[in-house]
């Protein structure tokens, strides 16, 4: 309101992302990714003086993303960013930071890993404060690349961060450590702002996964009432297939094959659709564990073949590096 009180657009097109980014952080999506999208497009349109706020308006728009798991969406706008990102060497850092996380969800890993390379490089000379952008995505990288001690030390130089205490909670569960992974993952949901309900999603599906390897089923069914009731109201592709991946798990808990099966297969397909080979190989290792249980042994030697092919199509490397537990 002061912007557009003082005629001065720069100020009102900044406050009006930050608003929808804060409105996509308290679960309404709509409305903020709306907000967000009119302000990106008229920072994208040059309608701001200067990349400076053109930038943040652009980075407003692609933290939103993230936090509903929009990759299409981050990975439009990251490609749009890029056209001016050059002239600001932090605001390139971010983008490529962000852009990195989009390749690995993707499992083009070393492509993900160049992004990180420029984007430190950026960050170095133009926000050095803030090369923990990349270090955090770097630490993921490493984790899904089976490369636990690179990670875990990359963790350690910013423990006070969510997104490396939710790493090295997934490190716990890789290492069969869930009752570790089950307390790092309680750490970082205690930690999130109180409006950050969207933000709580990646925390409570390793929680729930932590909290079924210790057969807490009470605790467990919480975490995924919870998450569902974050994806419904989100709405977007990845965040429902977790949703699905983890009530399958659920199910099986409980013993219920028909509706763990179903809810497997329906992660699997979204994963599949969606281009993510590494929830995808997950997923198909789940089912694969529920078919031995119920003396199915030709079926889970099929999805565990899916499951290294999956794998073994990332980045060209081949071979399964981790799926940690469930």
């Amino acid at each position: 309101m002061i912007g557009r009180r003082a005629g001065n657009l720069d100020l009102e097109l900044l406050a009006l992302s930050l608003t929808g980014l804060a409105k996509v952080a308290a679960g309404d999506v709509a409305e903020g990714m709306r907000e967000l999208d009119q302000a990106t497009a008229a920072a994208v349109a040059g309608e701001l003086s200067g990349p400076h706020f053109a930038g943040a308006v652009c980075c407003h728009m692609i933290y939103a993303c993230e936090r509903v798991l929009d990759v299409e969406r981050a990975a439009q706008w990251c490609d749009t960013v890029s056209g001016f990102a050059d002239e600001v060497p932090q605001l390139f850092g971010f983008c490529r930071s962000h852009y990195a996380s989009v390749l690995i969800w993707r499992g083009r890993w070393q492509d993900a890993e160049a992004e990180l390379e420029a984007a430190a490089r950026a960050l170095e000379l133009g926000a050095p404060a803030l090369v923990f952008e990349g270090l955090l995505r770097l630490a993921e990288l490493r984790r899904r690349q089976g490369r636990f001690d690179e990670a875990a030390e990359l963790c350690e130089r910013i423990p006070w961060h969510p997104a490396a205490q939710l790493c090295l909670a997934e490190l716990a569960l890789d290492r069969g450590d869930p009752e570790a992974a089950a307390e790092l993952a309680d750490r970082h949901l205690r930690g999130l702002p109180d409006g950050e309900r969207l933000g709580r999603a990646p925390g409570l599906a390793l929680a729930a996964r932590a909290q079924l390897e210790l057969r807490d089923l009470p605790a467990a069914e919480r975490s995924v009432e919870e998450l569902d009731a974050l994806a419904e109201s989100a709405g977007t592709a990845p965040l429902r297939a977790s949703a699905r991946f983890c009530r399958g798990l659920l199910a099986r808990a409980h013993g219920d094959q028909a509706a763990a099966r179903r809810e497997l297969q329906d992660a699997i397909d979204a994963w599949s659709r969606l281009g993510a080979p590494y929830e995808l190989a997950r997923g198909r290792v789940a089912l694969a564990e529920l078919a031995l249980e119920h003396g199915r042994s030709e079926e889970a030697a099929r999805e565990l073949e899916r499951a290294q092919a999956a794998l073994a199509a990332i980045s060209g490397e081949g071979g399964i590096r981790t799926l940690g537990r469930g």
